[in-house]
């Protein structure tokens, strides 16, 4: 992924509500889901997001992964911690709608999207 690629983040409250139909309902025994939020946004929509939610001015600034290394570790952050973050960050998180519509439509609700989507900042 690019420093600013769109990224379908993913409620913790729509995983939860994921886990609790699988455990519960019948059918899902050896199944796995992929999970992906219902909308791809970059970090730059997020900051905007952010600044109408708070009312103050957002801005995005990328990070070289040199530059997360270098900061985590000056933070006092074991240094096979900082590689496995910068690794983990390089990984990205999918960015398919499709898969986590599938999953949510098990749950019977819609799933949450941002606050920009929704008009919610919780």
């Amino acid at each position: 992924l690019g420093e600013n690629s769109p990224v379908s983040w993913v409620d913790a409250r729509d995983i939860a509500a994921v886990a609790a139909t699988a455990l519960s309902e019948p059918g899902h025994a050896g199944r796995a889901y992929t999970l992906t939020g219902p909308e791809a946004v970059s970090c730059e929509q997020i900051a905007e997001t952010m600044g109408e939610v708070f009312d103050k001015p957002v801005r995005y600034v990328p990070v070289s992964s040199e530059q997360a290394a270098a900061s985590m570790l000056e933070m006092g952050m074991p240094e096979p911690l900082v590689e496995a973050m910068n690794e983990l960050y390089a990984l990205g998180p999918p960015t398919r709608p499709d898969c986590f519509r599938l999953a949510v439509d098990r749950t019977h609700r819609d799933p949450r999207g941002s606050a920009r989507t929704s008009g919610s900042s919780a």
